[in-house]
Formats: C-alpha cells, sequence, structure tokens
C-alpha cells in the first residue's frame, strides 16, 4: 500500500475538531428534530412521520458519512501514513442503488468483490454448464453468473447489516432491515434491462435520491414503532382514566 513520509499533525487536529463539531450538529438534529417526531409517531401515524423526518434524516445521513469517510478515516489514515485516502467516489451523481453501492464506501465494495462477488461468480460459471438435474442445477442454467454472484453479496451485506440494526436496537423486527436491503436487487435488474430507463441518466439519479430521502425515515419510524410504541401504550390506560 503507498504511505507518506511522516505524520501531518495540524491535519489531524483539522480532523479531530472536525469530527468534534460534526457530532455536536449530528446531536442537535437528532435531539431537536428526529427525537420528538418519533416520539408523537403513535399520534400523527407513520406516513406524518416519515415525511417530517425525510429533511433531518437526510441531513443525520450526509453527516454520518462526512465524520465517517471524511474526518476519521482520513485522520486515521495520517497517523499511520497510509496514502490511498480514496474512500468513496462521486456516489451523490450515482445512477442506481448499484451504482452507489459501489461507489459511497469503496473499502468495503472492495472487500466484498474481492472475497464474496469474484469467488460466487467464478464458482457459478464453472458449476453451470456442469451435467445434472434438479431445481438448483436449472435455477443454475438460467441465472447469469453475474446476477448469483449479486444476489450472494448482498446476502452477506444484508445480513451483517440486519445483525448490527439487532445489536444497537436490542431488538429483531423480523428482518425488515434484512429485507428491505435484498428487495434492492430486483430493482437494481429493472434498472439494468429497462431500455427505456437505462438511458435516462439524471432520471435514473433522482430516482435514486428519492430512495434515499423517502425509505431511510421509512425504515426508521418502522424500527422506532415497533421498538418504542409498545412500550408507551403500556402506560397508557386503555379507558383514558
Amino acid at each position: 500500500y503507498p504511505r507518506t513520509s511522516r505524520i501531518r499533525w495540524g491535519y489531524v487536529a483539522e480532523k479531530t475538531a472536525g469530527t468534534a463539531g460534526i457530532f455536536i450538529v449530528f446531536y442537535i438534529v437528532v435531539a431537536h428534530l428526529m427525537i420528538p417526531h418519533l416520539e408523537r409517531m403513535h399520534e400523527v401515524g407513520l406516513l406524518l412521520t416519515t415525511v417530517h423526518l425525510m429533511g433531518p434524516m437526510a441531513t443525520c445521513w450526509l453527516l454520518f458519512f462526512f465524520i465517517t469517510f471524511d474526518s476519521i478515516a482520513n485522520g486515521f489514515a495520517e497517523l499511520t501514513c497510509f496514502a490511498d485516502r480514496r474512500f468513496y467516489d462521486d456516489w451523490w451523481n450515482a445512477r442506481g442503488l448499484d451504482d452507489f453501492s459501489r461507489k459511497w464506501n469503496r473499502p468495503v465494495h472492495m472487500f466484498l468483490a474481492r472475497h464474496i462477488y469474484m469467488p460466487v461468480r467464478e464458482l457459478w460459471k464453472g458449476r453451470r454448464d456442469a451435467a445434472g438435474r434438479g431445481l438448483f442445477r436449472r435455477m443454475q442454467k438460467s441465472m447469469p453468473p453475474s446476477v448469483a454472484a449479486m444476489a450472494a453479496t448482498f446476502f452477506f451485506s444484508s445480513i451483517l447489516h440486519e445483525v448490527t440494526i439487532v445489536v444497537a436496537c436490542h431488538r429483531w423486527n423480523h428482518g425488515l432491515f434484512f429485507f428491505s436491503q435484498m428487495m434492492q436487487i430486483p430493482l437494481i435488474l429493472f434498472t439494468e434491462r429497462a431500455a427505456w430507463f437505462r438511458e435516462q441518466q439524471a432520471l435514473r439519479n433522482w430516482s435514486f435520491w428519492l430512495a434515499m430521502v423517502f425509505f431511510q425515515p421509512f425504515l426508521l419510524c418502522m424500527y422506532t414503532y415497533g421498538a418504542f410504541v409498545p412500550k408507551t401504550s403500556d402506560v397508557i390506560d386503555p379507558s383514558g382514566m
């Protein structure tokens, strides 16, 4: 790996200050613009709460991205003299969810491509023409190796994300995050095979941003509803007394 010759302590101080400042802004947005809406979700409803959280959630997601990949990652890279600072590409210009998954977190993308995607694709390609019978063998013959490799990669990533959410929330919400991420596969296949949509680059970018801005707060509301609303309803007297 490429390395730098020295540590720039001023650069480290800049990233440290940036991390602290962004964390303060993140806390203010969550505490004042998100939690009050989540606490009233059982009164105003799921859809209205999702609409109210679209702006704050998008802000928090951008802050999370900046604090992770620009401040923390660059700070530790400077401390370890790691010269390759290409932690992300222009994901804001993504033309779909598959393009976004390749660009927004390059270290994880490269890891999954090397250890999951490429081995599964080569394995599927090697066994595709082998003789045999049964449902699995027919599926191997009909499914392209790239689709099988993408499905395996998404499955592995979805499992890790679901475990992370369960540990963080201390609650399993019937695999909601897992299924929402796996549902990206048919959407990706649709955007690749629909010729009229594939050629509309601007429309594809708009649809990507629409999905990011709406479905992230929707998932947050679903997890929050399942985690906190039952606890709130337990302390409310159904008779109103």
